[in-house]
């Protein structure tokens, strides 16, 4: 695991670049207020973070027992023949070093983790992208839990600049999938419009 100190501190000034007639992250928590299931979660997180970012997305859920990625859903101009053939295992020591970053506050990159990046250029021939963990927080699980890890294939300028909001669409998502997933949705809350105080973690790279 290296980590090379290179943390992005979203800004409200910054979100404001994305579009001054769309807040994508209140449309993700009108969705997933309303939603019924993980996998409506997985959509809405999915479809709403490509057009914010101009770039097809996939969202993979984590299986704890099994330490594993699977490919949940897509969205934007990608096709998937074969979704069985996406999937990834987490090393346990990977998987408390995420959680590890969310306790601090921090959005860990999965981008460089082996298993991820040989699936993408294997199957994808796909080099250059973004893997964000998804994970919820303290206050809805008790220690921050690892849940999916959503990938944006077009990784650049679009991108990057969708960081602030994306901050928080990561949290939302992630506190409601593990509260439907376990049963506790009467603990989760939803994240103030405002300054996100989430850090990503872009350099990081986790082998």
């Amino acid at each position: 695991f290296k980590n090379n100190n290179a943390s992005f501190n979203p800004s409200a000034n910054n979100s404001q670049k994305i579009s001054v007639h769309r807040d994508y992250a209140e449309e993700l928590t009108a969705r997933v207020k309303q939603s019924t299931s993980p996998e409506e979660i997985e959509k809405a997180l999915a479809q709403l973070s490509s057009e914010m970012s101009e770039s097809a997305t996939l969202f993979f859920r984590y299986n704890r027992r099994l330490q594993n990625l699977t490919l949940g859903t897509v969205a934007g101009a990608i096709q998937i023949q074969n979704s069985a053939l996406f999937q990834a295992y987490i090393r346990k020591d990977i998987e408390e070093q995420v959680e590890g970053f969310a306790t601090e506050g921090k959005i860990a990159s999965l981008n460089n983790y082996g298993p991820v990046s040989k699936m993408m250029i294997a199957h994808l021939n796909v080099a250059h992208f973004e893997a964000w963990a998804v994970t919820s927080e303290p206050d809805v699980s008790g220690t921050p839990k690892l849940v999916g890890v959503l990938v944006i294939l077009n990784a650049g300028f679009r991108s990057a600049q969708s960081r602030p909001v994306l901050s928080r669409m990561l949290k939302e998502s992630g506190n409601y999938l593990y509260a439907h997933t376990n049963k506790v949705m009467n603990r989760t809350r939803s994240i103030r419009p405002g300054t996100p105080n989430t850090n990503f973690e872009p350099n990081s790279t986790i082998v």
